[in-house]
């Protein structure tokens, strides 16, 4: 259970452990994770077009990536036919009822510091209800686990639309929705005067804004990349190593333009962005199959790093709450990557004890945190 449990964010786990045995893919997913929690400390580089393309590029690259080899181990043992079985449909629907139970979990774990915070500046209404609404409505519980019921949601998509339509169709659906995520976040520049001129669509578009509230969710973000994931395992596509490094290369600068674009037409104050770029799309697939080239590498205690980037992604926000508690130390810790370096080994430290402790019968109970 632990591992299938794992590769919904630590995408290295197959529903067949001889498949998960990439030491490479481990090592990457526990980079990725560093690059997550990067996101969520900053790294003053003292350059704001670093910062930038650090913040908003390169470190963003992670979580499309989780959701693609999320898909592409889920439905790698899955026969491929125009629609999915019995037995198949049990494996995904087992797969999504995991990943929703670990949101309720650690959206149970982070609401005790919700409270903390709420008694400190007193208690309103509002502010439940507000909070009920982004746990309930938009997935979005605390900071970073908007990613579980994005991946839920990207999985039972996949799952509903492979009830009734080929893998392809699915595909297609979901490049739909893909595209009209882009025009309603990062391009919303270029549909703003058509939507302002019309009250109907302005109406909507406010409406969609106050309850869905960004494209960064399940429906425009994790279904595609869960989906592509899914069609690279039924399908069994490979690329060679050469052709994805020049794919990487040139999906690289494809990126950076189309983020510097992004940037010349968006305030990026005005909400969060997320990596809804279109040139994510190819980058993702180059990335995956040249790591993916490299399965059946092992490292030394494979296993043990396998599971350290599920355990690091959930936990790292709670070692920043902890450190926020001595802000001297934590405020002196200005320097370029200090402040995420720092976070990152100590949330490795305490997912390595984590790792220690399931082993001992009186806290296996642990291992269904994860």
């Amino acid at each position: 259970m632990n591992s299938l449990v794992s590769a919904t964010i630590a995408p290295g786990n197959t529903l067949s452990e001889k498949n998960s045995e990439n030491g490479v893919l481990d090592i990457v997913k526990l980079v990725l994770s560093f690059f997550v929690v990067c996101i969520h400390t900053g790294v003053n580089t003292g350059s704001n077009v670093a910062d930038l393309h650090l913040m908003q590029g390169l470190f963003r690259i992670a979580v499309p990536l989780f959701f693609f080899t999320a898909g592409y181990y889920l439905f790698s043992k899955i026969p491929y036919d125009k629609k999915l079985d019995k037995e198949s449909e049990k494996k995904v629907l087992a797969y999504a009822r995991r990943i929703f139970r670990m949101y309720v979990i650690w959206s149970l774990f982070y609401l005790v510091y919700q409270v903390y915070e709420w008694c400190k500046g007193g208690i309103k209404i509002k502010d439940i209800i507000i909070y009920l609404e982004y746990t309930l409505v938009r997935g979005d519980s605390y900071l970073h686990l908007w990613y579980l019921s994005s991946l839920f949601t990207g999985v039972f998509l996949v799952w509903l639309c492979r009830k009734f339509l080929s893998m392809s169709a699915t595909l297609a659906v979901s490049a739909i929705l893909f595209v009209a995520g882009l025009f309603l976040f990062p391009y919303y520049f270029v549909i703003r005067p058509v939507v302002e001129s019309d009250s109907l669509l302005s109406f909507l578009y406010e409406n969609y804004s106050r309850f869905i509230g960004s494209p960064r969710c399940g429906l425009f973000f994790g279904f595609i990349y869960v989906a592509l994931g899914a069609v690279f395992a039924c399908k069994k596509i490979k690329l060679k190593r050469t052709v994805c490094a020049a794919g990487i290369a040139v999906s690289a600068v494809a990126a950076f333009t189309e983020l510097t674009l992004i940037d010349r037409n968006w305030s990026w104050e005005s909400a969060t962005y997320g990596a809804l770029q279109l040139s994510h799309i190819p980058l993702v697939i180059f990335i995956f199959c040249f790591v993916n080239s490299f399965a059946g590498v092992n490292i030394p205690h494979g296993k043990t790093v396998r599971k350290l980037s599920t355990r690091v992604y959930l936990i790292h926000p709670a070692i920043i709450i902890v450190l926020r508690f001595f802000p001297d130390f934590y405020n002196a810790l200005s320097q370029p990557f200090v402040k995420g370096i720092t976070v990152f080994v100590i949330s490795v430290a305490v997912s390595l004890l984590f790792v220690r402790l399931e082993k001992i019968r009186a806290f296996s109970f642990l291992k269904k945190l994860f």
